[in-house]
C-alpha cells in the first residue's frame, strides 16, 4: 500500500510517497497557549538529496488546527551506520525543535520522553 505525506518547509510543499513509509507515531503537545501535533515517519531505500543515505527519519511539528509547519527536521542513517528508529526520532526531533525557545523545548522532550519511550500513538 502506498502512502502519501505532504508538509511545507521553509514555504516548499515536500511530498513523500513510497510503498516502504512508516508514519505510525504522533504526540501531541500543549505549549504556550497552543497546541502541536509532532508527527514521525521513516523513508528506507534511498533518499533523494542524500545519496550516501540509506534511510531517513523525518519529524514535522503541526501547529493545530491551523496546520502550519511549526518545525521539521531529518535525521540521515548512512550506509556505514546500523539503522535505529529511536535514534532518528531523537535527532530528527532535536533539529525540529530548534526554532522553539528553550522553555518550550524542555515541555516537547518531557512530553517525547513520558510518551511510553517514545512510543504513543494518541491524543493525550
Amino acid at each position: 500500500m502506498c502512502q502519501r505525506v505532504c508538509h511545507t518547509i521553509r514555504g516548499i510543499m515536500v511530498t513523500h510517497a513510497g510503498d516502504d513509509m512508516e508514519g505510525k507515531m504522533a504526540i501531541y503537545v500543549e505549549s504556550a497557549g497552543k497546541v502541536y501535533r509532532v508527527a514521525f515517519w521513516h523513508v528506507r531505500g534511498g533518499v533523494w538529496d542524500n545519496p550516501r543515505a540509506t534511510s531517513r527519519t523525518t519529524c514535522v511539528i503541526i501547529e493545530l488546527p491551523s496546520g502550519i509547519v511549526a518545525g521539521s527536521g531529518h535525521a540521515d542513517c548512512s550506509s556505514k551506520d546500523n539503522f535505529n528508529k529511536q535514534t532518528g526520532r531523537k535527532l530528527a526531533f532535536a533539529r525540529a525543535l530548534k526554532q522553539f525557545d528553550r522553555s518550550e523545548r524542555r515541555v516537547f522532550w518531557e512530553k517525547y520522553m513520558g510518551s511510553r519511550d517514545g512510543k504513543s500513538y494518541r491524543k493525550g
